[in-house]
């Protein structure tokens, strides 16, 4: 169940419709409008909140997304694990992640969510950032070379085909033995339906980088 903040901002993300400009923006020019400030951007990920907040979000997670801890102790992450995140954002889980990884890989389809993340990974030498393509997506990417790729609060700002091929590709970066963890908004939880049907829009008048939701056997398959 999303905690008071979350489902606010969620609120915002459902309904942040824009005159004119909701139905024809892309990804990456929809995130970069949300995100051009550091405060901005700390919005557009969680909440309203301050650096020494997000960090600890970063490390121990909260009521809606795991943290760094969480994935190290899960995965067995050690000082060889080579990381990826898809749609890192600022680096809210890297940034904590990073010191106790070989690499941690932070992709994202906005620039100005990248230069947030820089700045705040700045002295991490094994910290690597990618933009990604609009139309390649995960593509250029190393294939086999990740013991874990993972995204956590992401899969739900995509259309349904563009979730499918996140998917795809995202197993063709995976080693052998290799991790994987994505998460998305369930459409049946009470809050999540209703949240939902509040900020319900149609046609062209649907923002962008709305959530989206789908059932747990819809994402299995």
């Amino acid at each position: 169940c999303p905690r008071r903040t979350q489902v606010r901002r969620m609120k915002k993300l459902l309904g942040l419709a824009r005159p004119g400009k909701a139905g024809s923006q892309s990804y990456r020019d929809w995130w970069n409008s949300v995100s051009g400030t550091m405060e901005e951007a700390y919005v557009a990920t969680i909440a309203p909140t301050n650096e020494a907040e997000y960090r600890s979000r970063g490390w121990n997670g909260d009521t809606n997304s795991f943290g760094a801890r969480h994935f190290i102790e899960e995965c067995g992450l050690d000082r060889t694990s080579r990381v990826l995140e898809i749609g890192c954002g600022i680096a809210r889980i890297g940034r904590e992640m990073a010191p106790h990884v070989g690499e941690w890989h932070g992709a994202d389809i906005s620039a100005n969510m990248l230069k947030h993340a820089r700045e705040r990974c700045h002295g991490l030498s094994n910290v690597f950032f990618h933009e990604l393509d609009p139309h390649a997506g995960l593509a250029a990417l190393p294939r086999a070379s990740f013991d874990l790729v993972y995204a956590t609060i992401v899969l739900m700002h995509l259309d349904k085909e563009d979730v499918f091929v996140c998917l795809k590709q995202a197993r063709e970066l995976l080693k052998t033995e290799g991790w994987a963890y994505f998460d998305t908004w369930n459409i049946l939880h009470p809050d999540v339906f209703r949240i939902c049907g509040e900020a319900a829009r149609t046609g062209d008048a649907k923002p962008r980088g709305r959530a989206q939701c789908s059932t747990p056997a819809e994402l299995r398959v």
